[in-house]
């Protein structure tokens, strides 16, 4: 695109004016490869700094339109008088204005910005992985918003229909066979592609959510929601494996971040509105209906969303023929991740499922929080943590998975079940380091099922994975509703699951591979490539 052609309220414009010594001339004057990469596109450079007008253009990058000019005169006192022109254009939808004024304060400086600011992936993302990370961050927070439906409102739920602590862990518990409905999605997604799924299965989770509003009696509306959790279950693993596939080697866990951080800030949502919850009799099904607002977001996100490069370049489709499109034909490497894996899924369910989804009925029946007062302590927690989740999946792709993920589980356990043996500040501290860790380790942990498995199967296993975390997510809240009714309170058996994160963080200390900046085929060889090694 051009840059002329581009409207100019949608252009940002920044212009630096300084006499400089011929070093720093030189400097300013070398083609920038950083956040985007320059090209000279007029001038020539001899001797680091002749009078004259030098243009460079965008060569690679994620912004939609770029342009850096540099004009030189001799200055009568001495060195040299430069004014450096740039102008840029974010294009990246809803949100180019969360990344336009860093942007413009790293390209338009005069000397050289650093190559990878802090907020910045560790390495460079190409126009066509920015376009699809930022439609796929959109649906993350349209997904947040519905995961976080259905254990946010239980303690409600349960209110109306007269369920105690046992019973709404049974409902939560069958919530989660919805990992069922996830992998069968998956597993054509494999076969067809990722982006139609994706997009299918968040209209089908909204409209069952919405479903959810009407329905008469809590068996029904736990019906409902195995469909509506499965699919956007479903939806969020494909946005995640998209993300794997989109993004540089090097940048992959940061991805996985951002779209965590935007999957909070749609939990954040259904936050705001949870104090509707006790506007009157049934208040709670109105959280239901408002998801229904989230399908003209769906359908902005068609028209931005691009599908998946492993299923649109050639020579990518020809590695994945070389590679297994059927879980039982994965090599013996792959069987063993895939066992691997597993049982960390469900050591991690066992104890944080029932430590998430129990901590609105522990606060409003043990702590008597109000829904306004569960709605602050979770804003505040989740927006500490994040921050967590940028500097988590940073550290991923630079100090490697393996530290950032045991160090993120340890902590965040022993957070998980201080926060409900605490009262006062204490709970607030505990709640707000756990929201912390369970940020901050997110990226380190969803990237290693899209890292570890072929492209023919990448989507398959995820939804294997999810479902063996989905199945201790169960035994867990099974165990911790009857372990607390026979107790009295839920914080001592939260303490026992405790056992599950913590043989946990042994298996990834020991057994966990690092995949930190190294390319997806170099992950998953073929048959053939490993036959040759």
């Amino acid at each position: 695109m051009r840059l002329g052609v581009v409207p100019p309220p949608e252009v940002s414009t920044t212009v630096v004016e300084a006499v400089v010594d011929r070093e720093t001339l030189a400097a300013v004057l070398v083609p920038r490869d950083g956040v985007i990469a320059e090209d000279l596109a007029e001038g020539e450079l001899a001797g680091g700094g002749p009078s004259g007008q030098y243009r460079y253009a965008l060569a690679d990058g994620p912004l939609a339109a770029y342009r850096r000019t540099v004009s030189v005169t001799a200055a009568p006192a001495g060195g040299f008088a430069l004014r450096q022109e740039v102008q840029l254009r974010v294009g990246l939808w809803v949100w180019s204005w969360l990344f336009a004024l860093p942007l413009r304060r790293a390209l338009g400086r005069l000397d050289p910005p650093s190559a990878h600011p802090w907020w910045a992936p560790p390495q460079r993302v190409d126009r066509t992985g920015a376009t699809n990370l930022a439609a796929l961050c959109t649906l993350s927070v349209v997904i947040g918003y519905l995961d976080t439906l259905v254990p946010q409102t239980m303690t409600y739920v349960g209110a109306e229909y007269h369920v105690g602590t046992t019973g709404q862990g049974v409902a939560l518990g069958v919530v989660q066979v919805s990992a069922l409905v996830a992998i069968a999605a998956l597993m054509v997604a494999d076969r067809r592609g990722r982006r139609p799924l994706a997009l299918g299965c968040v209209v089908g989770a909204l409209v069952f959510a919405g479903v959810g509003a009407l329905a008469p009696s809590l068996n029904l509306l736990v019906a409902s929601q195995v469909v509506a959790d499965g699919l956007g279950g479903a939806g969020y693993l494909l946005v995640i494996v998209v993300a794997a596939e989109e993004m540089p080697a090097g940048g992959r866990a940061w991805a996985a971040g951002v779209i965590s951080l935007c999957f909070g800030v749609g939990s954040g949502i259904a936050l705001l509105f949870l104090p509707l919850a006790e506007v009157g009799p049934g208040g709670w099904r109105w959280l239901y209906a408002v998801a229904l607002l989230g399908l003209p977001v769906v359908a902005a996100c068609a028209r931005h969303l691009g599908e998946s490069r492993r299923f649109r370049e050639p020579a990518q489709v020809q590695h994945d023929r070389m590679s297994t499109r059927r879980l039982r034909g994965l090599s013996a490497m792959h069987r063993r991740r895939l066992l691997l894996f597993g049982t960390t899924a469900v050591l991690f369910g066992l104890f944080f499922t029932p430590a998430s989804e129990f901590q609105n009925q522990y606060l409003r029946t043990q702590r008597h929080f109000s829904a306004f007062h569960i709605s602050v302590l979770s804003q505040i927690a989740g927006t500490v943590g994040g921050v967590a989740v940028i500097v988590g999946g940073r550290l991923a792709d630079t100090w490697g998975r393996r530290p950032v993920a045991a160090m993120g589980v340890a902590v965040g356990t022993a957070a998980g079940v201080f926060s409900y043996l605490s009262g006062g500040w204490a709970l607030w501290t505990w709640v707000t380091l756990g929201s912390v860790m369970s940020y901050g380790v997110a990226p380190a942990l969803s990237v290693y099922g899209p890292e570890l498995f072929p492209s023919g199967v990448r989507s398959t296993a995820a939804g294997v994975l999810g479902a063996l975390g989905a199945a201790g997510g169960v035994v867990g809240l099974l165990a911790a509703a009857g372990l607390s009714d026979a107790i009295g309170t839920i914080g001592p058996a939260l303490g026992v699951l405790a056992v599950g994160p913590a043989l946990m963080v042994a298996l990834v200390v020991v057994a966990y591979p690092e995949t930190a900046r190294r390319p997806l085929e170099a992950l998953n060889p073929s048959s053939e490539e490993r036959a040759a090694q």
